[in-house]
C-alpha cells in the first residue's frame, strides 16, 4: 500500500512542478509555442483559400503552395517543439535560457527528434488501424469492440513504453536503442506514465467533444473557424503544460 501511495505522489508532484515550470517561465515557453501554433495555423488553413478562388490557374497555384507549406512547416514546428523541450529541460534544472539561443541549439536535434518521431508513428500505425478497422468495417458488436479494445490496449502500450524515446534521442544521443531505453525507464511507472499521459487526452477533450455535438454545416464562418482550429487553440493555451508534464516525467525517471 505504501508503494502505491508514493506512485500516486509522484503524478501529483510532475503535475504540480509541470504547472509551477509554466507559471514561473510564462513568456518564455509561451511565445516558443505561440510561434510553433501560429506556424501550423497558417499550414493547416492555408488550402482553404481555394474555397474562395473560382480561377482554376490561381486554384492550382494556392494548392501547391500549400502543399509547400505543410512540409516546410511541419519542419519549422518540429524545431519550434524541440526548442521547448530544450527550454522546458534546462528552466528545470534553472538554466539560464533565450529564445534565439534554445532555438540555435534545436537545429543540433531536429533530424534526431523526427527520424525518432517517425519510427514511432510507424510502431503505432498497427493497433491505429486495428481500432479504426473496428470502428468503421466491423458490423458484429462482440467483435467490433473485441477490434477496438485490442487496438486501443496496443496502442496505449506503445504510447507509454516508447514515449521518452524522442527525449532519449535528443538529452543522450550516445545511446543507439533509444526505444530500450525508454522501455527501460518506464519499466516499474507503466501506470503513472499512463495516467499522466491521459492528462493531455483529457486536455483535447473539448475538441473531441465538438466534433461529436456540433454540426459544422449550421454555423457562421466565425464559429466555424473555432471549431475547425480548436486543437490549436488549446494547445496555444496548454502546450506548454502538457510538455512539461512528459519532459518532467522523463527527467525524473531517468536521474533514479
Amino acid at each position: 500500500m505504501e508503494k502505491n501511495n508514493n506512485k500516486k505522489l509522484v503524478i501529483v508532484e510532475v503535475i504540480k512542478e509541470s504547472m509551477n515550470l509554466y507559471k514561473n517561465n510564462f513568456w518564455l515557453l509561451f511565445k516558443l509555442n505561440a510561434i510553433g501554433v501560429l506556424i501550423l495555423l497558417v499550414t493547416s488553413n492555408f488550402n482553404n483559400l481555394r474555397k474562395y478562388v473560382d480561377i482554376m490557374e490561381l486554384n492550382f497555384l494556392i494548392g501547391f503552395i500549400g502543399i509547400i507549406l505543410i512540409f516546410v512547416g511541419l519542419y519549422y514546428s518540429f524545431r519550434v517543439t524541440v526548442s521547448l523541450i530544450l527550454s522546458i529541460k534546462d528552466r528545470y534544472v534553472d538554466k539560464e535560457v533565450t529564445i534565439k539561443e534554445i532555438y540555435n541549439r534545436s537545429k543540433e536535434n531536429i533530424w534526431k527528434y523526427i527520424g525518432s518521431l517517425l519510427l514511432f508513428g510507424l510502431m503505432i500505425i498497427i493497433p491505429v488501424l486495428f481500432t479504426g478497422i473496428g470502428v468503421t468495417k466491423v458490423d458484429t458488436i462482440i467483435l467490433k469492440i473485441v477490434f477496438i479494445i485490442v487496438g486501443s490496449v496496443l496502442l496505449s502500450y506503445i504510447m507509454v513504453k516508447y514515449r521518452f524515446a524522442m527525449y532519449v534521442r535528443i538529452f543522450k544521443p550516445e545511446i543507439n536503442n533509444y526505444f530500450r531505453y525508454s522501455n527501460k525507464l518506464v519499466n516499474n511507472y507503466f501506470w503513472e506514465v499512463l495516467c499522466i499521459l491521459l492528462v493531455s487526452f483529457l486536455a483535447q477533450l473539448p475538441s473531441i467533444i465538438m466534433s461529436v455535438l456540433i454540426d459544422v454545416n449550421t454555423i457562421g464562418l466565425f464559429e466555424r473557424f473555432i471549431y475547425n482550429n480548436i486543437t490549436h487553440i488549446i494547445t496555444l493555451a496548454a502546450g506548454p503544460f502538457l510538455m512539461g508534464l512528459s519532459v518532467i516525467a522523463y527527467l525524473k525517471l531517468d536521474n533514479e
